[in-house]
């Protein structure tokens, strides 16, 4: 069992209560994303994470709370990674951080984190899906019920100047375009809302919609060459993990 926020990986997880169902409006809670609060309602969950927070060597209890609430600042939605016997994935931010220090067993305290979710979304068994499109383009098909950000990596074997690919989903409407300088593998990731070659940033040469897939549907994609750009054999390849509300 485990809980990552922000990055950060919470120590020593022993408990993890998703909580119940809760509404508020958008108005109060700015730390909500663009999609929630045009909707007026941010729908979501209260989510408590219980542990043990640990010492290191050398290290006062205190020191070591202190940099814990410095990882878990209050204010921001950050993804919420909780895995257990299943994976789960929310935008969630830090309500409150209890750390129990009435209770120093030997330099470690048990602490809770409350989060407030946007909205959760369950990582079907937390395997990524793939599925690699040739030519033209075709259906990439997806399970769940929600949205799925995807990571898109195209082969590149022709790329002159001016060159560009454009890749568009005529499934929900959305589009992105790419304008590579290398023959290479270039990644447009959905999630992370970066584009990257030979693992540097190249999000300059990005354009339009990050990649998403509909949930529970084939996701028909066309694929546009133009101006001398060539896929490779690799063609598009694109990886998600599906979800559900």
């Amino acid at each position: 069992m485990s809980a990552v926020w922000n990055g950060y990986t919470l120590p020593l997880v022993s408990k993890i209560d998703r909580g119940r169902q809760v509404k508020e409006r958008a108005a109060e809670s700015p730390g909500v994303p663009g999609e929630f609060r045009a909707g007026g309602l941010a729908a979501g969950r209260s989510v408590t994470v219980r542990g043990l927070l640990k010492a290191g060597a050398g290290v006062n209890i205190r020191d070591a709370i202190s940099t814990m609430s410095g990882n878990l600042p209050e204010g921001i939605f950050a993804p919420l990674y909780l895995r257990g016997e299943t994976t789960w994935y929310l935008p969630a931010e830090v309500v409150a951080f209890h750390p129990d220090e009435s209770t120093d067993l030997v330099g470690a305290v048990p602490y809770d984190v409350v989060f407030k979710t946007a909205e959760a979304f369950e990582v079907k068994g937390g395997a990524e899906s793939s599925a690699t499109l040739t030519g033209s383009g075709g259906d990439v098909t997806t399970g769940g019920n929600a949205p799925a950000p995807c990571r898109v990596e195209i082969d590149v074997s022709s790329a002159p100047a001016d060159s560009y690919i454009t890749v568009t989903n005529t499934t929900t409407g959305r589009a992105f375009r790419i304008y590579p300088t290398t023959a290479t593998v270039w990644v447009a990731d959905g999630e992370a809302e970066a584009l990257t070659t030979g693992g540097v940033d190249a999000t300059a040469r990005f354009r339009g919609n990050w990649p998403s897939l509909k949930g529970g549907a084939a996701n028909a994609f066309t694929v546009t060459l133009s101006g001398g750009a060539a896929l490779g054999a690799g063609g598009l390849v694109f990886k998600w993990r599906d979800r559900r509300r």
